[in-house]
């Protein structure tokens, strides 16, 4: 089952909920300011545990649309790589700082920098 942008798989689960896994399809700004607010949330290890898979997840994400934007290639392919890769390293940190330091703080204020890209990469892809 698919889970629309920024919703959950489960019923009745708000983008604030942080006691279970969310799962979602695509990398908006919608979504990571979703991950934010839970990241910013989080206090307990297995909160911790889940945002560091919603983490990992955001960075399957961007790694097939990666490889999808390098394969089509075309007008505005180079724009929509230049965006991924100023993304990914968002990610990956931010996931570190979740998952080695603990440190939702830092995290969450990381992610928060990627939130632009991501809504510059959702309005690429409009184009």
């Amino acid at each position: 089952m698919r889970a629309k942008a920024g919703q959950s798989v489960s019923e009745g689960l708000g983008p604030q909920e942080i006691d279970r896994l969310h799962v979602f399809a695509e990398i908006t700004d919608q979504t990571l300011m979703a991950l934010v607010a839970r990241i910013e949330r989080s206090s307990t290890a297995e909160h911790l545990i889940y945002r560091e898979c919603e983490l990992d997840e955001a960075w399957r994400l961007l790694d097939s649309a990666v490889r999808e934007v390098r394969s089509q290639g075309g007008a505005g392919a180079a724009e929509a790589l230049e965006t991924l890769d100023a993304l990914r390293p968002i990610v990956i940190k931010a996931h570190d700082l979740v998952g080695i330091d603990g440190d939702v703080k830092s995290a969450a204020s990381e992610l928060r920098q990627g939130v632009l890209l991501a809504r510059k990469w959702v309005n690429l892809q409009k184009r």
